[in-house]
C-alpha cells in the first residue's frame, strides 16, 4: 500500500510515530506534515481533531512525560535532560515541567526516584541501556558468580 493511499486517521499515527521518534529535536510542522502526505493546514487540522491537542501541544507533551521518565530511572542532571530533549534552556524546560506536573525536575526526581525495576518496560530498558551505555552509571549492583 503507497503511503498517499492511508487515510488521514493513519497519517495522523504516522505523524505521532514520527515525533515520538524525534523528541531530540526540534519540531518542524512543514517536515512533519509533508511526510504525512498533508498540507501544514490541513495536517494541523486533522491532527488536533483525531488526537485532541495541536501538535506542538503534543510534541511537548511527549517531551515532558520522556524527561519524567529520565529523571526517575536515570541520574542525567536536569539541564543535560533539557538540552536532550531540544529545550532552548534549562529554565524554560522547568518552567514547562512544573505546568504539566505542578512541580519542579528536582521535586519530581526525589519524589519519584526509587521506582521498581519491575515497572520498567521492554522499551524503557533499551533507553535506559542507551544511556547507561553513553552518559550515567544506574545503580546496579552486578552479581558474581562462581563456577561450581
Amino acid at each position: 500500500m503507497k503511503k498517499r493511499n492511508l487515510s488521514n486517521i493513519e497519517k495522523i499515527h504516522l505523524s505521532q510515530n514520527l515525533l515520538e521518534k524525534n523528541l531530540d529535536q526540534s519540531l518542524d510542522l512543514k517536515k512533519i506534515a509533508q511526510a504525512s502526505f498533508l498540507s501544514t493546514y490541513h495536517f494541523h487540522r486533522m491532527f488536533h481533531s483525531v488526537v485532541g491537542m495541536t501538535p506542538r501541544a503534543y510534541f511537548e507533551k511527549l517531551k515532558l512525560e520522556r524527561s519524567a521518565f529520565l529523571l526517575t530511572v536515570t541520574n542525567l542532571s536536569i539541564a543535560d535532560i533539557a538540552w536532550e530533549l531540544s529545550y532552548e534552556n534549562p529554565e524554560s524546560y522547568a518552567r514547562s515541567f512544573k505546568k504539566m506536573f505542578q512541580m519542579t525536575p528536582s521535586q519530581f526526581r526525589k519524589q519519584n526516584s526509587r521506582i521498581e525495576k519491575e515497572e520498567i518496560s521492554n522499551s524503557d530498558n533499551k533507553l535506559i541501556r542507551k544511556y547507561s551505555k553513553n552518559r550515567i552509571s544506574l545503580k546496579i549492583k552486578p552479581k558474581i558468580l562462581s563456577k561450581k
